[in-house]
């Protein structure tokens, strides 16, 4: 009897053993199992910001006038081929009495020792100091009969306008240059942004032939910095020799489009 006894006790032990065992290794695993890992929370998505916004509130009407082109920073093919002979360009603005809400825009420059004056117009947009240039041409123009002998030219001007001889007349619609007079004080000088095809030329413009203050000079290269455009491309413009008056046959109207 003693014997059936003790076999109980101990198959008993046994059991009681096995269970606490696998209870220690059920409570050990559970320790030792990893919680899975949050993901970390998404970054809130940043818009870019938009280099053409002006610095301040443009005043249209002072911007009128003549303007003389001091400097030029763009990765134009064109520009960092022939940069060292550029010739002396002028801009006169002058703002439409119609009700159309542009401004006309004369470009005065020297090709082959002939002056030679572009006219075009910059259509205001709501935004202040913004402007476009409509990019939508014709090949049917009168004036294209002259545009290959300028195209030194437009190629500073707008730096790809050379691209609308590869498509068909009056295709362009998306192609227009964005146009912003990012700073100016009106009687100094002023620094515009021109982009197409998502690419950035500036322009530095002053109000007389004499060189800009150091400041403004600095001023233009840290911005022109921002843009990726270093030293490397920068063309200054000649402050002496500009064009007067030009007659009729070296006159491209580019009035509405060109």
């Amino acid at each position: 009897m003693m014997v059936v006894v003790w076999r109980c006790v101990l198959v008993m032990l046994v059991v009681m053993c096995a269970c606490l065992c696998g209870y220690t290794e059920a409570v050990g695993g559970a320790k030792s199992r990893q919680r899975p890992q949050r993901r970390p929370p998404k970054e809130p998505k940043v818009e870019p910001v938009d280099q053409l916004i002006p610095t301040q509130n443009i005043n249209i009407p002072q911007m009128t006038g003549k303007w003389y082109l001091l400097n030029v920073a763009s990765k134009c093919p064109h520009l960092i081929k022939h940069g060292t002979q550029v010739e002396p360009t002028t801009m006169t603005l002058s703002q439409s009495s119609t009700p159309d809400k542009t401004l006309s825009v004369s470009t005065k420059t020297r090709h082959n020792h002939q002056c030679w004056e572009i006219l075009q117009v910059y259509y205001l947009t709501p935004t202040s100091g913004r402007l476009i240039l409509n990019g939508k041409f014709s090949r049917n123009h009168t004036c294209i009969s002259r545009f290959l002998a300028l195209i030194i030219t437009f190629c500073w001007e707008e730096c790809f306008v050379i691209l609308i001889l590869s498509y068909p007349p009056g295709t362009q619609p998306g192609r227009n240059t964005e146009i912003s007079i990012k700073e100016t004080d009106y009687t100094t000088y002023a620094i515009i942004y021109y982009r197409k095809y998502g690419k950035v030329t500036m322009k530095l413009y002053s109000r007389v032939t004499d060189d800009l203050s150091e400041p403004l000079l600095t001023k233009f290269e840290e911005q022109a910095e921002k843009q990726g455009l270093g030293l490397a491309y920068h063309f200054p413009f000649p402050t002496y020799s500009h064009c007067g008056d030009t007659d009729q046959d070296h006159i491209i109207n580019c009035v509405p489009t060109c």
